[in-house]
């Protein structure tokens, strides 16, 4: 039961790492698209994020647990990144591929850490489920705008 309720703790801290993280790169990234269409998309993906996030904010409340938010200079650190990145190619292609990139690798750890820590509470795999899902289906509909 104690190792249950640890594994639930590092699943709801993960989910909710990387939401943040998520929502923290898409809102820099939303800065250099042009195109309203993605625009859209990104509001989208940004907003739902932020729900998973504060879902995880919640439950982790519920067991006495404190979020971990995003340090300053790892803040800064994505926003270089995305700098840097879209330096000299600050296309709807390239964003839409640097986005479903990040996305895929969230959704690659929590399913790793899912594997790892399984069996887990309920309410805990199903916003672990949701959260994973919702960033496979936001991948796929960013690989939409990637040019060949």
């Amino acid at each position: 039961m104690e190792n249950t309720k640890k594994q639930d703790a590092e699943l709801l801290a993960e989910i909710y790492r990387n939401c943040e993280m998520s929502c923290e790169s898409i809102n820099n990234v939303i800065k250099k698209v042009s195109d309203m269409e993605m625009l859209r998309e990104l509001t989208g993906i940004v907003l739902k994020t932020c729900d998973y996030s504060e879902e995880a904010s919640k439950m982790m409340h519920e067991r006495g647990i404190t979020p971990e938010e995003i340090s300053k200079m790892k803040q800064k650190s994505i926003a270089a990144a995305i700098t840097m990145n879209t330096m000299f190619d600050a296309s709807t292609s390239h964003i839409a591929e640097m986005t479903a990139r990040g996305l895929t690798m969230g959704v690659t750890e929590l399913s790793e850490l899912k594997s790892k820590l399984y069996p887990c509470d309920e309410k805990v795999e199903s916003l672990l489920e949701q959260v994973i899902e919702f960033e496979k289906k936001s991948a796929e509909k960013m690989m939409a705008y990637v040019e060949d």
